[in-house]
């Protein structure tokens, strides 16, 4: 191993990298020309990025931020060695993952979700045709699944999980057969955001899941499982016979392209057995337009707005068909080359198209368009609104919503909706951020909605940020709901040009937490949220206007373990708020480090660590430490001279110290750090990477309880060997991956009363390990509640075993994980070695053929008790043994392991 120490007491700004640092600070092992490219690789990736801009972002003050949240879930994820998200192997991971359910271990916990009032980003919401009452109502979330809700307009009436176990839980758009209303379809995989941004590999879909009986029972199309990212889908009667329309579209990861041919509109005539592209193609490319949205006029005819391929060609287009077959096109795109010839607004890009239920001559268009920032990034905004009055066969542009100092839908590329009254064909809604409505055909518009009411309190005009679909009950126009980024919103004035809204998400618990904290003594949580900030649960139901503490998107957070009444937050790039009981104390606006940045907490000691490296290397090879909080504070850099250029991505305390903070810090190149003495200056910084680390980023690190030398490491990306052990404190280490799928491990713990039991937070949920001492360890999955959902961390309290779980999707969920004592001491016969004497009452002695390397003594539990370098005929001191049964293993130098019982008198 080699040893860096370093002394530190102030801050410094790092601006510039050089590769002779790279060549004259690497790391001595196997591996470190693989690493060195691997974080010159990242450097350059990461600066070619829109870099955070500080000033902007406190004048945009944005509920959330997207794209932040794409590119760190892209670069901890994607395969070092084809450097993209491979999406391709999520569904073949599921499948495992299903399997592996037949055979898990008994018992196994069971899980319960912290109940929640407030859903995560939400695409697609539709009214139940076949309710005689009318209250049914359905809606789909990005990454928790497709929802139903027996009767909205009662407060207390919950939402409903479809099914834990879908291979994607990625949901688009719903819609139903007006031939048989029993019929549905649901598209899969979140277009919007993984063709604009990076986008974490969860949010790919695998096609369309159909249901025959009203959405008791559901198929996944095998014929669609090319159509990665489903935008919308429309069914139209056509002579009595129900036509399937189907709009796809490409993903786009850093320049690679996820396409499987399926850009275009794809049309069935029999259910979705069979597909045929019917658009025509891109004029010079020879390939489909890409297809954002799909309208069926009041008359029958079918409106299609185009969005651009990844190559951003063939976007802002509208197509209009009177048969909706190959041919069968007319095509506007004036708007498309008056776009392109622009020097400014230059990228044409998706259009929602919205047609009048009640004027089948009336049809209303919004383009998005795309134009370079200063430092040549694409941003979008909707500088268009257009309105036909003779079905689509020419159009106008009408005002644009007024929304101050910024457009109305800035980000059209991932929120921008329009939708037209069913009674009024002048009565227009239009989403982007907020919600605007026009009750004159576009001249004039009206601001409905402030998200920002959310942090005071609410009140009638509060709608989530956000927009992506509205609905308007059938039965009743008056009734409408609204799909947001935090749920699902309802109004019973519609027809109003100043409605009031009401949140109804109760029950509907698709948050998506990166992080979580669990307090010392009470079934009391802390999460961090994409676009919701960090929620805290006391036991009611979490919702976003009283459980938010802090806003943003919500990073990691703490409960103070000796004071539990105080507990910190972090917003962002490592914004730090503390709060002391309900008083909020605002701590200096620091911002280090990279998007939910990776974070330790000492509560002895009053410090918190945090990575200090940006995501284009500035400020590298360093942490900082922020002390005595949450009253005073004494913030510093703390430099650790390790030769690494990219961020930290795991900093993790040892529970195993009162007087002194060791810390583990693994590197996003693979490497591993032991801090000694953290909270002091004199500091000691010693590299443990294990020769065989993969070239990939720590997502986590797991101490054992009471010994500091058995820890498990986790990887992140896809394609590596992602879990590994060591039992020396980083001398050697094994791969103890297993039998788990090619998929991303997010974080690990050990059971607190014996290391041979592990729980992982995967991409499809949380698995469990109960012989990690054995050579080939078994993964199961952890729960036979627990749903199909990327997990992001776990949090286990020792005192009483209950462990609580952030997932990106379906909230926050937690459980008792109890000790299996039956597991580890069965097999224990062989002759392999042998142990004199046995029973032992001081010493005994380790023998046999092959040449030892090392041994364990645990006990019946499972917690290793003893244990050091071993050598033929090995003599143990055992005086310190309580009388008992024991287990003894050993471990060969040729990689296999032995274990005997042992008889203490």
């Amino acid at each position: 191993m080699k040893r860096l120490l370093r002394i530190s007491t102030s801050l410094t700004l790092i601006v510039g990298l050089s590769l002779w640092l790279y060549q004259g600070n690497s790391t001595q092992n196997n591996k470190s020309g693989e690493r060195q490219a691997y974080e010159q690789f990242l450097l350059d990736s990461y600066r070619a990025l829109p870099q955070l801009n500080e000033e902007e972002e406190s004048k945009e003050k944005r509920p959330d931020m997207p794209q932040m949240a794409g590119i760190r879930d892209y670069f901890l994820t994607m395969d070092p060695a084809t450097k993209q998200v491979p999406v391709e192997r999520l569904p073949e991971a599921r499948k495992l993952t299903d399997a592996a359910h037949t055979r898990t271990f008994d018992p196994m916990p069971e899980w319960e979700y912290a109940a929640a009032n407030s859903g995560g980003r939400t695409r697609t919401v539709m009214w139940d045709p076949n309710d005689d009452k009318h209250t049914k109502v359905w809606s789909g979330s990005v990454t928790g699944g497709l929802w139903y809700n027996n009767d909205i307009t009662f407060e207390d009436s919950q939402w409903t999980p479809v099914e834990d176990m879908w291979a994607s839980l990625s949901i688009s758009v719903i819609t139903y057969d007006p031939n048989n209303t029993q019929v549905f379809y649901v598209g899969t995989g979140e277009a919007e955001t993984a063709r604009t941004i990076y986008r974490e590999s969860s949010g790919v879909g695998v096609g369309i899941y159909k249901s025959m009986d009203g959405g008791e029972n559901w198929e996944l199309l095998a014929s669609t499982e090319r159509f990665k990212y489903i935008t919308d889908i429309a069914v139209r009667n056509e002579d009595g016979q129900s036509v399937v329309y189907a709009s796809a579209a490409s993903g786009f990861y850093k320049g690679q392209t996820h396409e499987s041919n399926t850009n275009g509109l794809w049309r069935s005539a029999d259910g979705g057995e069979s597909w045929e592209q019917v658009l025509p193609l891109i004029p010079g490319d020879e390939i489909p337009y890409a297809v954002s949205d799909i309208e069926i006029g009041a008359d029958n005819k079918l409106y299609v707005g185009s969005a651009a391929t990844v190559d951003h060609k063939g976007g802002a287009v509208i197509f209009t068909s009177t048969e909706g077959t190959e041919g069968s096109w007319t095509v506007f795109s004036d708007y498309q080359q008056l776009i392109l010839a622009q020097s400014f607004y230059k990228y044409p890009e998706r259009v929602v198209i919205a047609s009048a239920p009640s004027d089948p001559s009336r049809v209303y268009a919004a383009i998005s368009v795309g134009y370079e920032d200063n430092d040549g990034f694409i941003k979008y905004q909707s500088p268009y609104i257009l309105r036909s009055d003779n079905k689509g066969e020419t159009w106008e542009e009408i005002n644009l919503p007024p929304a101050g100092s910024r457009n109305w839908a800035y980000l059209s590329w991932h929120a921008m909706i329009l939708k037209v009254h069913p009674e009024d064909a002048n009565h227009i809604y239009a989403g982007g951020l907020d919600l605007h409505i026009s009750p004159n055909g576009g001249t004039s518009w009206n601001l409905i909605s402030d998200w920002s009411l959310m942090y005071y309190g609410g009140g009638d005009e509060y709608v989530h940020g956000d927009q992506h679909d509205i609905a308007f009950n059938p039965a009743n126009t008056d009734q409408a709901i609204f799909a947001t980024d935090g749920g699902v919103f309802l109004t019973y004035e519609a027809s109003s040009v100043s409605p009031a809204f009401i949140e109804s998400s109760t029950g509907f618990n698709t948050l998506q937490f990166y992080t979580c904290a669990l307090h010392p003594e009470d079934l009391v949580f802390l999460g961090g949220l994409q676009d919701n900030g960090t929620f805290r649960y006391d036991g009611e139901p979490m919702n976003m206007l009283e459980s938010e503490t802090t806003g943003g998107d919500g990073a990691y957070c703490f409960f103070d373990q000796d004071e539990p009444d105080n507990w910190i937050t972090t917003v962002y790039y490592t914004t730090v708020a503390g709060w002391e009981r309900i008083n909020m104390m605002s701590y200096n606006q620091w911002s280090r480090g990279t998007f939910v940045n990776p974070m330790a907490y000492d509560s002895k000691q009053n410090a918190l660590y945090g990575n200090s490296c940006r995501f284009n290397g500035e400020l590298n090879d360093e942490i900082y430490r922020i002390k005595g909080l949450p009253r005073d504070q004494g913030i510093s850099a703390m430099y650790l001279s390790t030769g690494t250029y990219v961020p930290f991505t795991s900093l993790m305390l040892s529970p195993n110290h009162d007087d002194e903070s060791v810390l583990f810090i693994g590197s996003q190149s693979g490497r591993l750090f032991r801090i000694n003495n953290a909270h002091n200056d004199n500091y000691e910084c010693t590299e443990i990477t294990g020769d065989d680390f993969p070239v990939a980023s720590i997502s986590s690190v797991a101490v054992a309880y009471g010994d500091d030398n058995n820890l498990l490491v986790t990887f992140s990306n896809y394609g590596v060997a992602s879990v590994w052990q060591t039992f020396d404190g980083g001398e050697s280490w094994e791969n103890v991956e297993g039998n788990l799928p090619d998929i991303p491990v997010r974080w690990a713990i050990f059971h607190p009363e014996g290391s041979s039991q592990a729980m992982i937070a995967t991409e499809t949920g949380v698995w469990i390990s109960k012989n990690l001492d054995q050579e080939n360890p078994t993964w199961a999955p952890g729960g036979i509640n627990y749903p199909n959902v990327r997990t992001d961390m776990l949090q286990m309290r020792a005192s009483d075993n209950v462990v609580l779980a952030a997932t990106h999707g379906r909230g926050l969920m937690y459980t008792t994980w109890d000790f299996d004592h039956n597991v580890g001491v069965a097999d224990l016969e062989n002759t392999e070695f042998m142990i004199s004497p046995n029973p032992a009452s001081n010493t005994i002695r380790l023998s046999g053929e092959k040449s030892l390397k090392e041994f364990r003594i645990y006990d019946l539990s499972g917690k290793k008790i003893l244990g050091s370098k071993a050598q033929q005929n090995h003599e143990i001191n055992i005086e310190n043994l309580n009388a008992g049964s024991y287990i003894v293993e050993v471990v060969y130098k040729d990689g296999s392991r032995a274990k005997q019982k042992l008889i203490k008198k």
